[in-house]
Order: C-alpha cells, then structure tokens, then sequence
C-alpha cells in the first residue's frame, strides 16, 4: 500500500482513499437495506411493501427540504465557531424537527387526495401521527448528519446509520411475526422507530463524549448568515435526492402500490452503480475546492473511473437484472426486470451530471447549477410520468433515461471545456517560442 502511496501525488491518493472510503460507507448501509428490503418482501405482501416504499420515499424526501439549507452552515460554521456549536445544533435540529413535522402532517392529509392507494397515511389519527413523527424525525436526522461531518466525526454518523439500519431490521421482524391492531403501518412504523432510537444513542454520544460545549438553548440568529449560498447548495442537493424520492410516489399516484415495490427494489439495485460516480464526483469537488488548477487533470481520472465502474455496472445488470430482482420475489423480477435494465444504461448521464455540479460548485457558479438541476429534476419527472402512463414501469425508465441524455447533452459542453481547456493566443506564441 505504501509503494502505491509513494507512486501517486497526494491529490490523487486522497481522491483514491476517500472514493474508496465512501463507497464503503454506502456498501455497508446499503446491504443493511438489502436485507431489510428483502425480509420486508418475505413478511409482508406486495401491496404493503409498495405502499411502504412511497411513505418513506415521501418521508425522506419531506426532511431533506426541511434541512433548509442547514447543512451548509454545519460544515463551514461549525469549524470555525466551536464555542457555538451546542447553540447551533439545539437550534437547527429544532427547526428542522418543526418544519419537517409540519410539512409530514400536512401531506399525509392530502395523500388521499393524491392517490386512493395512499389514503392509509390518514386513515385514523395515528396514522397521521406516525408519519408526521417520522418525517420530523428523518429531518433531525438529516441535520444530525450534517452536523457530524462539520464537527469531523464521519465515524460517530456511520454507527448512526449502522444502528439505524439493525434497529429498523429488528423491529420489522418483530411487527412481521406479532401483530399489533393499531399499528396500520408495520414497515413504515419500523422505519420511524429506528430513526428514533439511533437518534437518542447519537445524543447520548454527543452527551458521553463531549462533542460539543454547553450552553444548548434556541437562538434563531445563529441561523441569519444562511444566505443565498446555502440556499442554493440546499437546492443542489435537494434535486439530485428529489427523482429517487418522488418516483415511487408518483409509481403510487400513476400505477398502482404493487408496481411501486417492483420499482422500489430496482431502483434500490441501480443505486448501487450510481454509488462510484457520486462518491467520485464528491471527492473531486473537495480536491478542487482546495487547488482549481488541477481540476482538469483530476477530473480525467474520475471520469476515466467513472464510465468504467459504469459500463460493468449497467452490463452486469442487462445480463443479471431479472436473477436480481428475483431475490425478493419472482413478481418482483417479472414486474420491474426491463424497467432495471433501462435505469442502468442512465449511469453515463449520471456520471455527466455529477460532474457538471462538481463544477459549478467549484468555480462557486451555485445559482446556476441550481437552476439546471430544478429543471433537470422537473424534466426526469415529466418524463418518467408520460412514459408511466404509456407503458408501465418499463415506459418509466425509458422516460426517465430520454431525460438524463437530454441533460447529459447540455451539461456535457460544460464538462468538455473544464476537461480540455483552450490554449490562450499568448500561450501559443510562447510555446512557438
């Protein structure tokens, strides 16, 4: 390892370990979900797992906007200003909690109105109660997060996830084999519950280890230097979240809770190929933050990584999507085996994408970058929803790919420039020289 080391400059051994380390990180919670996903499919019938996957698509997406552009300050703030940290984190964890709730709530009174298939999420006061708490508890969670990557305690955020990840698979099984007659949502209800408890014991750390200092009280100035720079890195990251959060509830909405399962288990194997570029794309970004004059050179290696972990990726899912998918279940695979192979040729738009934002955060153009993103969401959405309507799950994924090439097109001049910049008249002369 250490002769590697030596034969590489620091740049790119950093882009190398951290990518690594990252893809790690989302191997081990991935697998978690695997096998939490694949009991839930062994327990429960089809339609409970489709109406599951949307609430707690719904509920995930709902907590990320609820973050609020919060994060950004996490990761510059918190650095800087440790003596505020324990106010910071009391304050933004409140809102986060407020705000997620509110928005819960409020969807879940009109979910009915959205889709019959997702009237359970109101069906009785409970109900209602349940996803509210667990939106509010996802947001926390999200802000919690992000307050352990501005403290430098990726460590402490992992066990989190880790912890969340067992819990909810305990308490599934536990809901899967007793039944319990107020409990109307099992799988959503082990979801909420896990978040809960993985929260309390990151508390308790915070508590045990001194993380942050005392005083903890609400102070909502803290949060005035939010600005439009956070905003917009808010955005940016709400829309690369919004398609994989929003599609199967719009599933619900245009087909049917079954057909939601069958694309919630495909989407879920996708991610997995999606996972290298994203986890190259962010390091890049943090490598040229540090030093922009070697962003073209660096940004050859993770595109050259990229397109080849990509085209494994997507082969190995043409050959192997239907034995995949058939893990969970053979309806699931005969349901969702073309509509995989399709999302997974959408790994080379992603890898574009990816680096057009890695760009655009770099050279600090995040207005601009928030603006394409909105728009790209919008048209994954739009698509994906008309190609729903004509052909199922495998018109979605033909849809929603039409859309990732459309914004590869015009993201990818973006890239090409950064990637082979031109040569200025002065330049040439002296090189001539």
């Amino acid at each position: 390892m250490q002769r590697i080391k030596n034969r590489l400059d620091t740049a790119t051994w950093d882009i190398l370990v951290n990518t690594v380390s990252m893809i790690g990180t989302i191997g081990v919670t991935s697998g978690l979900g695997f096998v939490y996903w694949w009991v839930a499919s062994q327990l429960f019938d089809q339609d409970e797992v489709g109406f599951a996957s949307s609430a707690i698509s719904a509920m995930m997406l709902i907590g990320s906007i609820g973050l609020m552009g919060m994060g950004t300050v996490f990761v510059s703030q918190l650095p800087q200003h440790p003596e505020q940290a324990g106010a910071l984190i009391f304050t933004a964890v409140t809102v986060a909690a407020i705000i997620s709730g509110v928005f819960g709530f409020l969807f879940a009174l009109a979910a009915p109105y959205l889709s019959a298939d997702l009237s359970d999420l109101s069906g009785t006061p409970t109900s209602i109660l349940i996803f509210a708490v667990g939106v509010s508890a996802a947001g926390v969670g999200i802000v919690l997060d992000q307050a352990l990557i501005g403290l430098l305690r990726g460590g402490l955020q992992l066990r989190r996830n880790v912890i969340l990840g067992i819990v909810k698979l305990i308490i599934l099984v536990g809901f899967g084999w007793v039944t319990i007659s107020w409990l109307h949502m099992p799988i959503y209800s082990s979801w909420m519950l896990g978040i809960l408890i993985s929260l309390v014991m990151t508390a308790l750390a915070f508590w045990r280890q001194h993380l942050v200092e005392p005083p903890f009280r609400f102070n909502l100035h803290l949060l005035d230097g939010l600005g439009q720079s956070a905003l917009t890195h808010h955005i940016i990251n709400l829309m690369f979240e919004a398609p994989a959060r929003t599609l199967p509830v719009l599933v619900t909405i245009l087909i049917s809770t079954e057909a939601t399962a069958s694309f919630y288990f495909a989407w879920l194997i996708v991610a997995l190929v999606f996972a290298s570029a994203d986890a190259l794309t962010f390091v890049l970004y943090a490598v040229g933050v540090k030093d922009e004059s070697i962003l073209a050179q660096k940004m050859r290696m993770t595109l050259s990584l990229s397109f080849t972990a990509g085209a494994v990726g997507s082969l190995g899912l043409l050959i192997l999507a239907h034995p995949l998918l058939s893990i969970f279940g053979g309806t699931y695979a005969s349901d969702a085996a073309w509509c995989l192979r399709i999302l997974g040729l959408g790994v080379f738009g992603i890898i574009i994408k990816d680096h057009y934002t890695a760009i655009k955060r770099i050279y600090h153009q995040t207005t601009e970058a928030a603006i394409a993103l909105t728009l790209a969401t919008g048209l994954e959405l739009g698509l994906a929803s008309v190609g729903m309507l004509l052909n199922g799950l495998t018109g979605l994924a033909l849809g929603w790919l039409a859309a990732v090439v459309i914004e590869a097109l015009f993201m990818g001049p973006t890239v090409y420039r950064v990637l082979v910049p031109r040569v200025s008249v002065p330049a040439r002369a002296q090189a001539g020289d």
